[in-house]
């Protein structure tokens, strides 16, 4: 449990105590420190999780239950890894098939019973892989007409979104009614609801076509945000499955949406089941049911597969695809750290000209709906006068600014615990870096991930996002050839992990726009995680004419000042230094810059030049490849000042024996970290040591030679996931149960 509600307790205890034990005011200070001491007995022992689960009716999560995790798991892990199918849709397949007597129920049988309701994130991915295998072992090759259909009703848990608050039938909630839920005068109510004639039972009547534009409440967006997945939201174009090609590659596969289906159907879940039943002739439909699939078994037939058949496996370069084509995809050139002026170099007129004339083309020869055309249809028109709408948008949540961390279409919730947060930016950081270093994009760490870097190698504590910068000729890649695409990360050999990150790519439609405008998109794309809302910002730096307009005498200038002179703060700051030949100086510098091409900034107004950059350094990142800028120290400067000397920051403090972040109310007096004895902060230091480790020896090591990265040196997940913690502790319950 989080230190905070810990206290809180004890407060709450001690108040208790105060009112039914009222002493006299000469004995009211030793009563005080009476209190609190029983408070914290009462809280560390046996009345704890009483009074916790009582109180905040949660399931928090926090390192403690990782490592309970991790012992006992070898007591139960043979049902863990299993997803069942649930019996709804197994009914629905084979209606004449009657369930099992309960009375005579196994282990297996029992969970079964108890968590058929349940959504599993893992078994549409199991499904998935195992279409894949069916193909490649029917056709000996990969079919680059193969495709898998999708829905959001499938591999979201919608229907929970619609169980907020209500314990009642929610089929007459429409969009008048939804005002009141949502607590939005009518004036302010959003176009984007339709109501709807009919529904089935326990979904409302309410069909949200964009974002709901207006503060309210967590129940509120969680309904709205389900009502667009299930009704309005378009599906992927296509899956990029990590980790399951040949030589631990990618596979990229179109989608679908299923035939006949609608907003509740799950018609694709049903029809994949059912095939996968035609492949395993010898097992009864019920014995599948009890045993369920494996994702770990799916990866594995996949990989032997691609190691034991002799297919030619073609891996086009990106650049030569038109269309969508289920294809192998990984760098086979290597990973130059060398950038060059060209990556930056970007003339919106001549894309957007070059785009139209391609797309012409394609139509031609009638194939209207390549990526070209795809590209062109998903930008803002060129040639507008007026400022494009707001691409992405978050969870406005009344009374919070957290829900501007979480894209507000996969909100779920808002409070989540430190450990929650951790591990869920811990998977995503993962699945990105992997993702791009696979496809061979140019990108690297910036802002407060590059800081999170500099220290330990990890995310920041307090962070709640990854922020990234791309070179623009690695963003036009991404947009042309990978916007829409659902990520699933399927690297890990840990199969604690194994299927539950699904991340979607998405791409702005102003990436062409490249200066700051309003402020309302200067996100190009964010890698967005669809279980949780949680993202990746990724900004693409160019040089542009936009460096003109500028003016280093505006304060918004500062960091791009440093940048044309180093010292020029101390100048700034100076009594003996004119400030119009300060000013003067530095027009000219940044003139020279621009002749030459050789100064880049994001649509935020961060500024670098090609020395800042290049070459990028390879690193690990939260255990896995990455890359920084060369002058990393330089540019974490002049964007924070004193950040790489400044030891304390958001309650916590750098504790350098521990080589970790940790809050100040822990071990307050022990600014080191060789006296401090918490238990959670010495398993975070357990389970963060390998990563810290060897971001130390390669500080230490960074001038003195070269260092070279392979996927062989990287760390394996050094967070549980929190979803299968939780399942995990319905899998114990259940099976003590049956035993007992």
């Amino acid at each position: 449990m989080d230190r905070w509600r810990r206290s809180k307790l004890v407060l709450i205890f001690a108040k208790i105590l105060g009112v039914i034990f009222p002493l006299k005011n000469k004995t009211r200070l030793g009563y005080f420190f009476i209190s609190i001491a029983i408070g914290h007995l009462v809280v560390y022992l046996a009345a704890k999780d009483v009074l916790v689960s009582w109180l905040y009716h949660d399931d928090y999560l926090n390192i403690t239950d990782m490592e309970d995790f991790e012992t006992k798991l070898p007591i139960f892990q043979d049902y863990l890894y299993r997803s069942y199918v649930p019996y709804s849709i197994f009914n629905s397949l084979y209606p004449n098939e009657t369930n099992a007597d309960s009375k005579t129920l196994s282990v297996s049988q029992h969970l079964y019973e108890n968590l058929n309701q349940e959504h599993d994130p893992r078994l549409i991915v199991s499904l998935w892989l195992n279409s894949l295998y069916q193909s490649l072992t029917h056709n000996n090759k990969l079919n680059s007409q193969f495709s898998l259909p999708f829905s959001w009703a499938s591999i979201l848990d919608l229907k929970s979104n619609f169980r907020v608050q209500y314990s009642t039938d929610l089929s007459n909630l429409d969009c008048i009614q939804f005002l009141g839920f949502a607590q939005i005068p009518l004036v302010n109510y959003t176009r984007h609801c339709q109501s709807l004639k009919s529904s089935p039972s326990g979904y409302p009547k309410v069909k949200f076509t964009g974002p709901l534009n207006y503060y309210t409440s967590i129940e509120a967006y969680k309904l709205a945000s389900a009502s667009y997945l299930l009704h309005s939201a378009p599906i992927p174009d296509r899956l990029c499955l990590l980790g399951v090609g040949p030589n631990g590659n990618a596979v990229n596969i179109p989608t679908y949406r299923a035939r006949h289906d609608n907003s509740y159907n799950k018609y694709d879940l049903k029809s994949m089941i059912y095939d996968y039943l035609l492949t395993v002739p010898n097992e009864s439909s019920h014995e599948f049911l009890y045993k369920g699939m494996n994702i770990q078994d799916q990866v594995q037939f996949l990989k032997e597969f691609w190691s034991s058949t002799d297919i030619e496996s073609s891996y086009i370069p990106d650049r030569l695809i038109d269309g969508d084509v289920t294809r192998i995809i990984g760098s086979t050139m290597g990973h130059s750290t060398t950038l060059q002026k060209s990556d930056f170099q970007f003339d919106a007129e001549d894309f957007v000209n070059e785009l139209k004339n391609k797309v012409s083309k394609s139509i031609e020869i009638l194939t209207p709906n390549s990526l070209d055309h795809r590209l062109l249809r998903s930008i803002y028109p060129f040639d507008s006068n007026s400022e494009p709408p707001k691409y992405f948008h978050e969870a406005s949540i009344l009374g919070t600014s957290r829900g501007a961390h979480f894209d507000w279409r996969f909100f779920q919730k808002i409070d989540y615990s430190h450990y929650e947060t951790q591990a869920i930016l811990h998977r995503i950081s993962r699945a990105w870096l992997r993702f791009a270093y696979n496809v061979g994009l140019n990108t690297w760490l910036a802002h407060g991930s590059l800081l999170g870097w500099y220290w330990n190698g990890l995310n920041m504590p307090w962070d709640q996002d990854l922020d990234v910068q791309i070179t623009m000729e690695s963003l036009i890649t991404l947009a042309r050839n990978y916007n829409q695409t659902l990520v699933v990360d399927l690297t890990s050999n840990n199969r604690e992990n194994l299927g539950i990150g699904k991340y979607l790519i998405d791409v702005g439609s102003s990436i062409h726009l490249r200066e700051k405008g309003n402020g309302e998109n200067i996100i190009d794309a964010r890698f967005i995680d669809i279980e949780t809302g949680f993202y990746v910002d990724i900004t693409a730096i160019a040089f542009t004419r936009s460096v003109e307009k500028l003016s280093v005498k505006h304060k918004s200038s500062n960091e791009l000042n440093q940048l044309l002179d180093p010292e020029f703060t101390n100048k700034e700051n100076s009594n003996t230094i004119v400030k119009e030949d300060l000013y003067s100086d530095l027009y000219k510098l940044l003139t020279l810059m621009y002749k030459d091409e050789n100064i880049f900034n994001c649509k935020n107004d961060h500024f670098y030049n090609l020395q800042d950059l290049n070459p990028l350094i390879p690193t690990l990142y939260e255990g896995v490849i990455a890359y920084v800028p060369n002058r990393y120290k330089e540019i974490l400067k002049r964007e924070y000042r004193k950040s790489l000397l400044n030891y304390e920051y958001g309650g916590y403090t750098f504790r350098p024996m521990l080589d970790i972040w940790v809050p100040n109310k822990i071990c307050s007096k022990d600014r080191i970290g060789d006296r401090c004895f918490d238990k959670e902060v010495l398993l975070e230091t357990k389970y963060t040591r390998a990563i810290t480790s060897t971001h130390r020896k390669e500080m230490d090591t960074r001038y003195r030679s070269p260092i070279t990265y392979t996927q062989q040196d990287e760390h394996e997940p050094l967070r549980v996931d929190p979803w299968i913690i939780k399942r995990s502790e319905k899998v114990e319950k259940f099976i003590k149960s049956s035993i007992y």
